[in-house]
């Protein structure tokens, strides 16, 4: 079942925000580490009709809060020793039609962690960068801070593209020192989004 929330709840008025993007005059090409990527299976279509991607076979899927109230997708590790765990995360966001030329990819992404943001101190995080994912347009950036709540440091990333009228977001986040490792593989799973070929 696809995750609908309204970008109008998230990105309030801020629609027309100054993006954190520099400019560039060609897209990168973003790739998954081949390495990690070998031990990936894809997610079944039941999991995800309207994206593909692949996970560690290991991982479970769960539905999540996603920002502003909204139910997101995730794919979760195992329990570690201290009983934490990793996942990734995929939150569709379609507003009406009539709003959805009114926001940016790079607009959303802003919004997203700012979200982030106010749950952290020591906050930093990186400009935003562009680039493609299997031919689709992303956004990105990375972010680090403290956890105001556990006093646990953290990492994460947040990629955002907009298919048609929706924007998707791929986002994870870790503790310290796990961050480290299990980021990794996080992202190597974001660099495998795509869409589904189109049925004959």
């Amino acid at each position: 079942m696809k995750i609908l929330a309204s970008l109008a709840i998230i990105l309030g008025l801020a629609s027309h925000a100054t993006s954190l993007a520099a400019p560039q005059t060609r897209d990168l090409e973003w790739k998954p580490n081949q390495t990690l990527r070998r031990g990936l299976i894809p997610v079944p279509a039941r999991e995800a009709s309207e994206f593909q991607l692949l996970r560690p076979q290991d991982y479970q899927f769960q539905t999540m809060p996603g920002p502003a109230g909204s139910q997101a997708k995730a794919w979760v590790s195992p329990p570690r020793a201290d009983k934490t765990r990793v996942y990734l995360m995929v939150t569709t966001l379609t507003p009406p039609k009539e709003e959805a030329t009114s926001y940016t990819a790079d607009q959303v992404l802003d919004k997203m962690l700012s979200s982030i943001e106010r749950r952290r101190k020591d906050w930093k995080r990186s400009a935003t960068q562009r680039g493609t994912v299997n031919g689709l347009t992303f956004y990105r950036a990375y972010w680090k801070g403290t956890d105001t709540q556990t006093g646990q440091q953290m990492r994460g990333f947040s990629y955002v593209t907009q298919i048609g009228n929706s924007f998707f977001q791929l986002s994870s986040q870790d503790i310290e020192p796990a961050a480290t490792t299990s980021l990794a593989l996080m992202e190597t799973m974001t660099l495998t989004f795509t869409l589904p070929a189109p049925s004959r």
